[in-house]
């Protein structure tokens, strides 16, 4: 770990764990609408959500 910049800083620690992968439709439900997805075979599964504009219509 390298120390703070400043000599008054505060020793900085930064700690990880391992949680468990969400299912794909726990993680899509998670997101308020409006959400996509995006799946390819040999690609990232991407999962995204808001928009700068909302478009309605019938039919």
């Amino acid at each position: 770990m390298k120390p703070a910049r400043s000599a008054s800083s505060a020793t900085l620690v930064s700690r990880t764990t391992a949680v468990e992968e969400p299912s794909f439709a726990a993680a899509f439900e998670t997101l308020p609408s409006p959400r996509t997805t995006w799946s390819a075979p040999d690609d990232a599964l991407v999962i995204g959500g808001g928009a700068a504009a909302t478009l309605t219509a019938s039919g």
